[in-house]
């Protein structure tokens, strides 16, 4: 390309004046900005055109260096700042370890000013919060555990002796705490002001997972006796050491509490929460609660009924985040019973033709989790073992002497293969939705329905063929519900190999002693049938989308859904990391 030249001529011509001046004038030879917009008139049509297709290629190659770069070096992350709102069904009375799991509105507040020992993460294992360190000695039986250095809100040292101090007061019967049933034949004594040991009268493998309630401080509770307590002002003003600390709180005429806030607490020894402010708000009925939502006033609501999900306006702004809870719905098999049940392979056949995830989509949406095994997942050794397969089960009812007529089965007599299910009023929908499943096999059922109290009655006197039940296990331990010799032992299953397994699991120290054991369990479980697990029972949380970070697969107790506070965020950042 030819720009700015002298011009040569065969023949000697006059000095070019024009140019002359304008090479004076300049003082590069190479153009300015400004000179750049008469560059068309140098240039003809095709050096016009390489000329754009170049500035087009150039813009193209840094708008992908660009990209590349951000996409590489550049990520949003959480940021401080921001206020949650959740709106609760009732008022708080005790905000207080000893009675706060009496009252939800009282356990989610004591939950986030309160720390405790140890807490539960989103996959519902127990993780150490207070705890810095523990060790566990003379088979099981002695936990020695070393706090964190921590402050109360107001600035005082917590030690040794406050966790003492709340345990005793757990354990005292005048104080009368629910929590004192979980540490019967169970002493504590400090060692140093760091420092507390436990010993327990039997080794309990799951006993990190009951220290997860909240500490008081002794400076301020001691001398305070139990007929003072419930009217004390630290119940409604409580000082703690936990994320959030109390700001302020509101009360209507009537005295009741109409909001509280938090604020995040400056002396919190561990991960400091993202959210500035937590508002809680109270109402009287569900439905106000939902009207607050629906008027934008609310980030949350503590807990929501699924008949109710439909008065949610805006339904789609709104995540339902669903957390199994500790409740097992299953289907139990009376393995004294004389009737069809009673051969192995005609319930390894009903159980092959149950889709559990069926069931929950037909019978109870939100409110459950399927499961294809006996236990919770965070329990080790825990895996799918129950499955879904219709060809399966038909061969094996023909292998037990069952005939494939139109259908149904039928015996030798030419009689339908029919059992008998039973089932509370309340169950109808999943009652209906297991038989409609069987029916797919050939299998008819009659279901009974009754009371809940009149079937659970007729567990315990193990009087029923099948029956659709919900049963608790605390911490996901299934051995009260599976010994031989327990009372909640509806199917009758008699094994001195499963006692013995879930007997080792439940007081070793070793995971992996205790995955193999409860591995061994499922396989004879998956084995005998004497139940059918269908789902747990679920905890529905909803929250406006604008609240990220929230997370949890399984709980005990609702309340523990703020164990992971310091991970929400409503606002966030850009930052650049060294991508390698």
């Amino acid at each position: 390309m030819r720009l700015f030249r002298r011009l040569k001529s065969k023949t000697p011509t006059k000095p070019n004046l024009d140019q002359n001046l304008v090479l004076h004038l300049s003082k590069s030879r190479i153009p300015g900005p400004r000179q750049f917009k008469y560059l068309g008139k140098f240039l003809n049509p095709k050096e016009r055109l390489v000329v754009y297709c170049a500035l087009i290629l150039v813009c193209g190659a840094l708008a992908f260096l660009g990209f590349r770069f951000y996409t590489k070096h550049i990520e949003t992350v959480p940021a401080n700042g921001g206020t949650y709102i959740e709106g609760i069904v009732g008022n708080p009375q005790y905000i207080n370890p000893l009675y706060s799991s009496l009252n939800d509105a009282d356990a989610d507040l004591e939950r986030l000013m309160y720390s405790r020992l140890y807490t539960r993460n989103e996959l519902g294992q127990a993780i150490p919060d207070l705890a810095q360190d523990m060790k566990v000695s003379d088979g099981g039986k002695t936990y020695t555990i070393t706090l964190k250095n921590a402050k109360w809100q107001n600035g005082d040292a917590l030690n040794a002796d406050d966790v003492v101090f709340t345990f005793n007061l757990i354990q005292n019967p005048d104080y009368k705490s629910p929590l004192a049933a979980n540490f019967n034949g169970v002493t504590i004594k400090s060692l140093d002001e760091q420092t507390i040991v436990f010993s327990l009268r039997e080794a309990y493998r799951n006993f990190p997972r009951l220290l997860d309630f909240g500490i008081l401080p002794q400076s301020m509770w001691d001398g305070i006796s139990s007929q003072t307590m419930p009217f004390a002002e630290l119940n409604i003003k409580p000082i703690g050491s936990g994320p959030y600390q109390l700001k302020s709180l509101t009360k209507a005429n009537t005295g009741t509490i109409r909001s509280y806030i938090l604020e995040r607490n400056k002396n919190y020894y561990g991960k400091k929460p993202f959210l500035d402010v937590i508002e809680f708000k109270f109402f009287a009925s569900p439905e106000e609660m939902i009207a607050a939502q629906n008027n934008g006033q609310l980030s949350g609501m503590s807990y929501i009924e699924a008949d109710s999900s439909d008065t949610v306006i805006a339904k789609n702004s709104i995540d339902f985040h669903q957390s199994a809870l500790d409740f097992l719905s299953a289907i139990f098999f009376n393995l004294k019973d004389t009737g069809l049940t009673k051969e192995k392979k005609v319930r390894q056949a009903l159980s092959l033709a149950i889709d559990q995830e069926s069931i929950v989509s037909d019978s109870v949406g939100r409110l459950g989790v399927a499961t294809r095994t006996l236990l919770p997942n965070f329990m080790p050794g825990a895996h799918d073992v129950y499955a879904t397969d219709l060809e399966a089960a038909k061969k094996l009812l023909a292998s037990s002497g069952w005939t494939e007529q139109g259908d149904n089965w039928v015996n030798k007599e030419g009689k339908p293969l029919l059992v008998h299910l039973s089932a509370a009023l309340d169950q109808k929908n999943i009652a209906e939705a297991i038989a409609k499943q069987w029916k797919n096999l050939g299998v008819q059922t009659q279901i009974v329905y009754k009371s809940s109290d009149d079937v659970a009655k007729d567990l315990s006197a193990h009087q029923f063929e099948i029956a659709l039940y919900t049963v608790e296990m605390p911490d996901g331990d299934p051995f009260a519900i599976w010994r031989s010799n327990s009372d909640a032992n509806f199917s009758s299953w008699i094994s001195k190999d499963v006692d013995g397994w879930l007997g080792d699991a439940r007081i070793t120290t070793d995971e992996n002693l205790a995955a193999d054991r409860y591995k061994k369990f499922l396989a004879a479980a998956a084995d005998q049938i004497p139940a059918i697990p269908l789902f747990w029972k679920a905890y529905v949380y909803p929250q406006t989308k604008k609240i990220k970070g929230y997370q949890f697969a399984y709980m005990q107790d609702p309340s523990e859904r703020f164990s992971t506070v310091a991970n929400w965020y409503l606002k966030t950042s850009r930052r650049y990391v060294n991508a390698k």
